[in-house]
Formats: structure tokens, sequence, C-alpha cells
């Protein structure tokens, strides 16, 4: 599933991908599991203000309702996946990843 922002030119500036998986991290539509597999904001953009913004879309999406975990590639750690996070707590760590 993809989120995106655009400018008032019509040019993307911010997306967030995910998937909702099961345990194993197979793509399911009732599972308790969001994979992150990329978010992405322009540098021009204020990126805590973005992924509120994206926060908040995804806490109405009906899609998302039975989501207890969540976790996302970790690019600095050589790709390895963080372990996962609590829902609340996965987004208060993803819109502090993005504040600057």
């Amino acid at each position: 599933m993809l989120l995106t922002r655009k400018n008032s030119e019509g040019f993307i500036y911010a997306f967030f991908e995910w998937d909702i998986v099961d345990q194993e991290g197979r793509t399911q539509n009732n599972g308790n599991f969001m994979y992150v597999r990329d978010i992405e904001v322009h540098p021009s953009y204020d990126g805590k203000l973005v992924i509120s913004d994206f926060i908040k879309e995804l806490e109405e999406d009906p899609r998302n309702k039975d989501v207890l975990w969540i976790y996302w590639k970790r690019e600095k750690r050589n790709g390895k996946f963080s372990r996962p996070f609590r829902r609340a707590t996965a987004l208060r760590r993803l819109q502090c990843l993005y504040a600057r």
C-alpha cells in the first residue's frame, strides 16, 4: 500500500509504502504486523510534519485496525530488520527519525 503527498504543481514530495503481514512476513489483509517498506520525504519539506500526517492517515485506515506490531528494514544496519515495536512506539520512532 502506498501513501503519497503532492505539491501544488502535482509533483510527489513524499511517500510511505507499507504492507500488512502475518508473523512470517507474508502479505495478509488481517495480519497483526505492518512492514514499512520505504519512506521518503524531499529534504525541502518538514519531515516530521509529513510523517505526522502519514501517521494520522494510517491510524484512520480501517485496513490497519488489526495491526499490533510494526517493523522496518534498517539501512544503516546493513539491511537488517528492526525488531517489531508495539504500534504506538513504532509510530513515535518513525516520526523521530524524520525530525529535522
